[in-house]
């Protein structure tokens, strides 16, 4: 009777084992390439995990480094809850495995990479974190670092996508809520520039605002604008911090490594039962702040 009794418990102890480990909450991340920015983001996004779901089971994948068709079979034996894609070519992959709702960063363009409609609604059994500064919060910093900035400018493309119509748009409506002055020039192509960045200082800017324009952004285009707005003393608010080192007077940027803190967060609604397709694209929440005390160029 009593070999009985131990027999049981341990085929209930089995059982409850094999239970626990097929209900552990089961998510994989792929990463597009080994990059030491996407390799953070991963590893913030399990931490992260971990201390809400202590049984997590996880794969993280690098599709630079491993066949594709390999990942995909292994994702699709592994049969997780979540995937979180970081770049295009593991959104790319992630999009294909549609049975697996999935979770995107590190994409410039949502709406061209189709992973949501011009209306910016989710397009795949998907959700995203964009990786564009709203521009209100930069204009926010700009005037804490310098009270008396008063007129904005910048330069886009006539080939702007549509998140940069978006942003051009919410640009102009941050400025009037904080007591700004925004003005904007069109280019047709890089030879304009030089032209374009003139009317600018013509119309009395103080600050020039540097988007992220493929379009117009380039290693030369940068070297002038730094370059010229130092001889006019403009300040340049820009998105990257290497920017400030290289000479611009302020940049507001993501926190990227908590990129994957977010992306957690994200996860758990899913897990909790909402739909990934009504969660929106949400902005970055995590930013900072570098500032080139050599290059503030304070207003009266």
């Amino acid at each position: 009777m009593k070999k009985i009794t131990v027999f049981v418990s341990a085929l209930l102890l089995f059982f409850l084992s094999f239970i626990t480990s097929a209900l552990a909450v089961r998510v994989a991340v792929v990463l597009s390439e080994k990059d030491r920015v996407y390799q953070k983001i991963a590893e913030v996004y399990l931490q992260t995990l971990q201390k809400k779901y202590p049984d997590l089971k996880s794969l993280t994948f690098t599709l630079s480094e491993q066949d594709p068709e390999t990942v995909r079979k292994q994702l699709l034996d592994f049969y997780p809850n979540v995937n979180f894609a970081v770049g295009k070519s593991a959104a790319d992959m992630c999009g294909k495995l549609i049975l697996f709702p999935f979770i995107y960063t590190m994409i410039l363009n949502p709406v061209k990479t189709d992973l949501m409609n011009s209306a910016g609604k989710n397009k795949l059994n998907c959700t995203g974190i964009k990786v564009l500064i709203n521009p209100k919060f930069q204009f926010e910093q700009l005037k804490k670092a310098i009270p008396g900035s008063k007129i904005i400018g910048c330069i886009y493309s006539s080939r702007n996508t549509t998140d940069g119509d978006e942003m051009l748009h919410k640009a102009k409506e941050a400025a009037t809520q904080l007591g700004l002055t925004f003005e904007a020039v069109k280019v047709q192509n890089l030879y304009e520039i030089s032209q374009k960045f003139r009317e600018l200082v013509k119309k009395g800017i103080d600050t020039f605002w540097l988007q992220v324009d493929p379009n117009v952004l380039s290693k030369n285009t940068l070297e002038y604008f730094i370059q010229n707005c130092k001889i006019y003393e403009i300040n340049l608010l820009t998105f990257n911090p290497n920017h400030v080192e290289n000479g611009a007077s302020i940049a507001v940027y993501i926190d990227y490594s908590q990129l994957g803190k977010q992306a957690a967060e994200i996860t758990e609604l899913i897990l909790h039962g909402t739909p990934v397709d009504s969660i929106p694209a949400a902005e970055a929440q995590y930013t900072k702040v570098s500032l080139n005390p050599n290059f503030l160029f304070k207003k009266k």
